[in-house]
């Protein structure tokens, strides 16, 4: 069963932004993609993935941060960190 919280503090502030906000949280939460990307028409007969990747230091800890496709579309991401 779907369900979304809302704060008070929210509430009392509730507007057209605020609302779009939450049924896009709403959308995330079953699987609905947020946006949509028109690609070259080559890349629908390929199987592709879009990888991002980048290293951070700080001090003396690094942090790895990667961001993958997982779907056809495109739409959807899986995201991890290492430290």
């Amino acid at each position: 069963m779907l369900s979304q919280c809302i704060t008070v503090k929210n509430a009392r502030k509730f507007g057209i932004s605020k609302a779009i906000n939450i049924l896009r949280q709403m959308n995330s939460k079953i699987g609905g993609d947020l946006y949509t990307l028109k690609f070259p028409a080559a890349l629908d007969k390929k199987r592709t993935m879009l990888l991002g990747l980048d290293v951070c230091h700080a001090g003396d800890k690094s942090i790895v941060g990667l961001s993958a496709s997982i779907n056809p579309q495109l739409s959807q991401y899986y995201s991890e960190h290492i430290i």
